[in-house]
């Protein structure tokens, strides 16, 4: 998986003294304008090429052309002697913009950024993510899978007692991302129109972007009910029946699923999957996949882990 860099060039003579005998004998300390130049920041980033589901907000149709509605809000919060100072806000649907901020030299500095899809004409409000508090950024509204406007970025770089130069912030996503995805397609005329996933085991609530690390896990037993209307063409042979983000660190989740031939009614196979010990990690695609749709077996990449289906319905290692 691939970063998103933001690349700050702060190149700052700002309030740098220069200091000269006066014909009294004192110091005149003249102060140097702050300079303003550019802070670029540029994203390179792509997931699984070719397919939907394994790519990332910038290459599967969601910013751009495709989508005039939605453009990427990037947030750059200083820190001065560990003080938050000026915040600096840029949209663009490409993955480049620049920022002009003025800095007092000899400090020492953490830029945190965070960059999120916002809707336009809304731009200046919070969309998935409340962004109040760069140390305490939590979802806002509902939590809904198959959603790939949830897609984020974020990272920070400290430099202490700085005087100027470049500055670079390499930005990652603040949580996994989880797919479900059936090989079988083609072994079965019956379309999937809706799924329930239910994970079973704390999940993180918050990120903070100043440290760089996801709150510890609190709530449990969050489950998605929807309908599949995304996703399902990945190749003729397999169709993605889910995917998801969600904080994380480094850690072991646990879940159930199911998927219906209507709006949760009749089954495709007459279980519930159960998997545990599932790995996720964060800026990581975890996938599940296999013959989901006529009851084969099941691999978890990211680690693989293989799984073959028991009689009782729960997936055995």
């Amino acid at each position: 998986m691939r970063k998103l860099f933001a690349i700050l060039t702060l190149s700052v003579a700002l309030a740098g003294c220069d200091k000269e005998p006066n014909d009294n004998g004192q110091l005149d300390v003249s102060v140097n304008a702050p300079i303003r130049t550019s802070i670029r920041v540029s994203v390179d980033e792509t997931r699984a090429a070719g397919v939907d589901s394994a790519e990332g907000v910038f290459a599967n149709g969601i910013l751009g052309s495709d989508n005039d509605n939605v453009t990427m809000r990037y947030i750059m919060q200083i820190y001065m002697d560990d003080v938050a100072t000026t915040k600096h806000v840029a949209y663009s649907d490409e993955p480049n913009v620049e920022f002009t901020p003025e800095l007092i030299p000899n400090r020492d500095y953490r830029f945190v950024v965070w960059a999120d899809v916002v809707t336009e004409g809304k731009k200046d409000i919070d969309n998935h993510y409340d962004t109040t508090d760069l140390s305490n950024i939590t979802l806002r509204g509902e939590w809904n899978a198959m959603d790939e406007s949830r897609d984020a970025f974020t990272g920070f770089t400290i430099k202490e007692n700085f005087t100027g130069g470049n500055v670079i912030v390499d930005l990652t996503r603040p949580f996994a991302k989880l797919r479900i995805v059936a090989t079988d397609r083609d072994k079965t005329s019956v379309i999937p129109i809706s799924g329930r996933v239910t994970y079973t085991t704390p999940h993180r609530t918050a990120f903070n972007a100043v440290t760089g690390f996801a709150v510890q896990a609190s709530l449990e037993n969050k489950s998605h009910t929807y309908n599949l209307d995304t996703y399902t063409n990945d190749t003729v042979n397999s169709c993605t029946l889910f995917s998801d983000y969600f904080f994380a660190e480094d850690d072991n989740i646990k879940l159930t699923f199911a998927f219906y031939e209507d709006e949760g009614q009749t089954a495709i196979i007459n279980q519930e999957y159960t998997i545990e010990g599932i790995s996720v990690k964060r800026n990581t695609i975890t996938t599940i996949k296999g013959e989901i749709l006529t009851g084969g077996k099941i691999v978890v990449e990211s680690p693989r882990i293989d799984y073959n289906k028991a009689n009782d319905g729960v997936l055995m290692d």
